[in-house]
């Protein structure tokens, strides 16, 4: 009979037990809250993850993909992102997990004008330097044309351009996934010996 009693206290603890960590699996824990909102952004964006529930590890994924599998990342401090992103996070503490929060953000940043020297009359040699934001790319023409992503000299790099005579520059820089920065005009005349000197 006293086995019997044992046996059932036993049996009740630990169903006890799995009733209380099934009820703390998700209810006792708020879900995440990830700042900004779902949206669309044409600059970069700072994401933060947060939540309510003190003392709890935050873990996320970036790709769309479940957190709550193999892969996730525990959350540290701010992210920032400049392209299309999908953030799913999860809060954690003990035994206990939330419900898994989304967000999706639609990122198409805007490439900054490429800044070149300004138009003007120069003795030679003389080397225009065309500078590249990093993350970004430049396309330039010297022959009058409209550079576009099809038409024009792709760089990656900050370069320089020998000029000879008079010459043209058209550039604009544009990000893989973002948006293009507008054109930039410029007219350099290249003397033998620039004029006043």
């Amino acid at each position: 009979m006293k086995r019997i009693v044992q046996s059932l206290t036993v049996i009740f603890v630990i169903l006890f037990m799995a009733g209380c960590i099934g009820k703390s699996g998700g209810d006792s824990i708020e879900i995440p809250v990830i700042t900004p909102g779902s949206g669309s952004y044409t600059t970069e964006v700072a994401v933060t993850i947060t939540c309510k529930t003190e003392g709890t590890d935050i873990w996320y994924t970036i790709d769309g993909s479940d957190p709550k599998t193999m892969g996730s990342t525990q959350y540290v401090s701010e992210m920032k992102f400049d392209k299309d992103v999908t953030i799913k996070a999860y809060a954690s503490k003990g035994t206990s997990v939330s419900k898994v929060a989304t967000a999706e953000f639609k990122i198409k940043v805007t490439a900054q004008e490429p800044i070149i020297p300004e138009a003007g009359i120069y003795g030679k040699p003389y080397s225009l330097e065309i500078p590249v934001v990093a993350g970004t790319k430049v396309r330039y023409t010297v022959d009058g044309t409209i550079p576009t992503r099809e038409n024009g000299i792709e760089i990656s790099t900050t370069t320089n351009v020998v000029l000879n005579g008079t010459t043209t520059v058209k550039a604009f820089a544009y990000k893989d996934g973002g948006g293009d920065s507008g054109v930039v005009e410029r007219v350099y005349t290249v003397l033998e010996k620039a004029e006043g000197v």
